[in-house]
């Protein structure tokens, strides 16, 4: 048993294979130690704070790029050395050990440095032991090579000079020898041999010099002899060596005592290291398989938009293939979903994906579905799928189901997911459908959620008799004989095995004769499913109009509301302006006659205020106010159907669609380009081309703008709101000009810029997949965006 999770359940979902996947994005061999701690929990607080540590490590990972961790090699000896009474520790382990303290440190000091707080990792990062003295006592003693320094203990220091001095006598005296004896010499060099200074010479030395062999060459014209001369010299500097490697004893055994002190501690601190490393792959793995944390209900309802099997994406991964997403609800409306269709339709797989998410998500990993999904935490989650037989206890097929379906009807309740792949197969049929709706009315009695395969008709039946029982189906082009992967809700599949031999070329007459064998009461189950699925459609299809009817009728008074604000607002700032215009007209009249008045020449009875006048345009101004308000439409107001001018590329398009608030779907010859509102001209009044000009602008685009078009954008420097625009024209460009691969060049930076272009990756039409680049390409600060063929 691994976690609280049947152990069945984790084999035959596959979940060993994910911690495959997780292993490939480890950083150190302390991660690797701890990968088999990745299982599926039942905690609702475990689980949360497991999905939160990875959400964080992603958003850091996206923000700030990689986290410094480094290969520790794991050695989990060292900690039942340090148990024992006097330990001593190796100056490999006392490096090891060394290594970690320092990591550690690195660890903390980067997360001490982020500017965002991250609640459920600062919690690990806090509990990391820093210790700069420890650290300093080590590298005192030892460097980087697992050399005892000379400054490890005075005592030590002592020693090694006398040794250096010995030495230094040795070879002077050994340098006069070789001037003296030269005509025996073999070679004028110093050497060692058993750590001891020898000399090269010739095989008839001894006529010449007394002294020790220590050996000679493989072709024997060479002697090495240790001269009379020294050997008092080299026995002193042995003594000394000996000496020396008691002090070393001494030095790393009280080193070993200090590091004890802190056994703990550096425990503490490798523990928390590996999971860090863990939570950093899976995290790493979310961004690649464009996972996501769903969102959670206490209810046991299962709601994965788009959902990918995990597996099946990793496989494809290298062949460039993406698996085909479903949609999969369950416990909301129904508790049971009886999913059929004909084999190698995707059956087993739907049921799969479903498994391996939940346990996935239940480990604290995210999952490859769409923003909105979401799930429960189950209790117990228990499989019975494929044919996996008991070679040990040779059970047949059916017997083997039966006793995992025994345990899943003892031990399942309403916080259960049950997972039950061709319900009653392996016997007779009649039988196998009797025991499985059996099966299935215990588990609707418990509440059980519920997936289950079958080819059964009566089991078909029964998902029709009850509410709480859903009917799905594998969808099943009859065009081109293979199934579409897709699962239809509301409907049972057939095995459409009449229909595919017929298309196949199998004579009719045989089909007919098959036909005839197949009992009338299966023909009258058909029927009754034929029926039934008829009116699923027409209720669908009369459902759909009235949600179509409901979006149109509602967008119609969402725009004439607008529309009637914005005639208001406008009138009210008319009539506002108006008054100001009479009362500033008066003003100026009056100024004006004032001055002339008190002029000689013009008599001042003679000039007088035009009353009468002014009267009449202002009442023409109030007429104006109430006439009826023509609007004029901005530039910001493109509607589908019209002809626009596209300012940077000097083209005129036609509006297909309005995709958001600030961009527009224009075709331009024969593609459809995505623009910014504000690139648009005032719509022309020019009626639409012929073909044949519509062609000479797409050929013009080509020739014009798309010739020299870069695979690199640089939006370094822009702000979010700058940028986003220019990427999203940069793609529509990219794919317009059928580039595969393009460059985005955003920089590090606070990570703000990249994360809001990763979000806009992650579901632009363009875009196929995405990943940062390598380090020699720019790492983190670019990333590399493939374009959907």
């Amino acid at each position: 048993m691994e976690g609280k999770i049947d152990h069945h359940t984790l084999k035959i979902l596959e979940f060993p294979k994910i911690r495959d996947i997780i292993k490939t994005y480890l950083v150190s061999d302390l991660g690797l130690a701890k990968i088999e701690t990745i299982v599926p929990e039942v905690s609702d607080d475990l689980i949360r704070r497991r999905l939160k540590e990875t959400s964080e490590i992603k958003d850091i990972l996206i923000t700030k790029g990689e986290i410094p961790l480094q290969n520790v090699k794991e050695d989990g000896k060292i900690f039942e050395i340090l148990m024992k009474k006097e330990p001593l520790l190796e100056i490999t382990q006392i490096l090891y050990i060394l290594d970690i303290l320092l990591l550690s440190r690195r660890i903390k000091g980067f997360f001490s440095e982020l500017e965002t707080s991250y609640p459920n990792i600062n919690l690990k990062i806090k509990d990391l032991f820093i210790s700069p003295s420890l650290e300093q006592k080590i590298l005192k003693v030892l460097n980087r090579e697992g050399d005892v320094l000379d400054g490890a203990s005075i005592e030590l220091g002592r020693i090694r000079r006398k040794i250096k001095k010995k030495k230094e006598d040795i070879k002077a005296k050994l340098n006069i020898l070789i001037e003296k004896k030269i005509s025996v010499v073999q070679e004028p060099i110093i050497t060692v041999r058993d750590n001891r200074y020898v000399i090269p010479l010739k095989p008839n030395f001894n006529k010449y010099m007394k002294g020790i062999v220590h050996g000679m060459s493989a072709s024997r014209a060479t002697v090495f002899v240790e001269p009379l001369e020294i050997l008092d010299l080299n026995n002193k500097i042995v003594n000394l060596k000996v000496d020396e490697e008691r002090e070393k004893f001494r030095i790393l055994k009280r080193l070993t005592g200090e590091i004890k002190k802190k056994c703990k501690e550096i425990e503490t601190n490798i523990n928390l290291l590996a999971e860090i490393d863990l939570i950093t792959a899976k995290a790493k793995y979310s961004i690649e398989s464009k996972s996501i944390e769903p969102l959670f209900n206490p209810d046991g309802r299962i709601k994965f938009i788009q959902a990918r099997n995990p597996f099946l994406e990793w496989k494809r991964k290298n062949l460039k293939e993406c698996s085909v997403p479903i949609d999969v609800i369950i416990g909301q409306d129904f508790n049971i979903l009886v999913i059929t269709g004909p084999n190698t339709g995707g059956k087993t797989v739907s049921l799969k994906t479903v498994g391996l998410l939940s346990l996935m998500l239940q480990a604290g990993m995210h999952i490859p579905v769409k923003e909105g999904s979401e799930t429960s935490i189950f209790k117990k989650i228990f499989a019975d799928v494929g044919d996996e037989q008991s070679i040990q206890q040779n059970l047949s097929t059916f017997s083997s189901h039966i006793k995992q379906i025994i345990k899943i009807i003892k031990e399942s309740d309403s916080s259960s997911l049950v997972l039950l792949d061709e319900l009653g197969a392996g016997t007779e049929p009649s039988e196998g459908t009797a025991i499985g709706i059996a099966i299935l009315e215990d588990l609707r009695k418990k509440r059980a959620k519920t997936l289950v395969t079958t080819h059964h008709n009566s089991l078909k039946v029964f998902a029709h008799s009850y509410k709480d029982v859903e009917n799905a189906s594998v969808e099943f082009d009859s065009n081109t004989l293979r199934p579409t992967y897709r699962l239809i809700y509301g409907y049972s599949g057939k095995s459409n095995a009449f229909y595919i031999a017929k298309n196949l070329g199998l004579p009719q007459e045989l089909i007919m004769k098959a036909m005839e064998e197949v009992k009338k009461e299966k023909k009258e189950v058909d029927k009754l499913i034929d029926r039934l699925e008829d009116r699923m459609r027409d209720i669908e299809k009369i459902k759909n109009e009235i949600s179509k009817e409901r979006w149109e009728i509602l967008e119609g008074k969402k725009e004439q509301l607008l529309l009637l604000e914005e005639l208001r607002r406008k009138k009210s700032l008319f009539s506002k302006e108006s008054k100001i215009f009479l009362k500033e007209a008066k003003s100026e009249i009056e100024v004006v006659i004032n001055n002339l008045k008190k002029k000689k020449e013009y008599k001042k009875e003679e000039i007088q205020f035009p009353h009468k006048e002014f009267d009449i345009w202002k009442s023409k101004l109030k007429d104006f106010e109430k006439l009826p308000y023509k609007e004029e439409r901005s530039l910001l107001e493109p509607k589908p159907g019209e002809r626009v001018k596209i300012k940077n590329l000097d083209l005129e398009g036609i509006v297909k669609r309005i995709k958001s608030s600030s961009i527009a779907e224009v075709q331009v010859g024969l593609k459809k380009i995505q623009v910014p509102i504000d690139d648009l001209n005032e719509p022309s009044k020019i009626q639409e081309k012929e073909s044949k000009n519509t062609i000479d602008i797409s050929v013009s685009i080509k020739k014009d703008f798309l010739e020299d078009f870069s695979t690199e954008l640089n939006v370094i420097g822009n702000k979010v709101d700058e940028a986003l625009p220019k990427v999203d024209k940069y793609l529509d460009n990219a794919k317009l000009n059928d580039l595969k691969m393009v460059k985005i060049i955003h920089g590090k930076g606070t990570g703000r810029l990249k994360k809001a272009i990763f979000e806009m990756l992650q579901d632009h039409p363009h875009v196929k997949n995405f990943h940062c680049c390598g380090l020699n390409e720019g790492g983190w600060g670019a990333t590399i965006v493939e374009i959907v063929n």
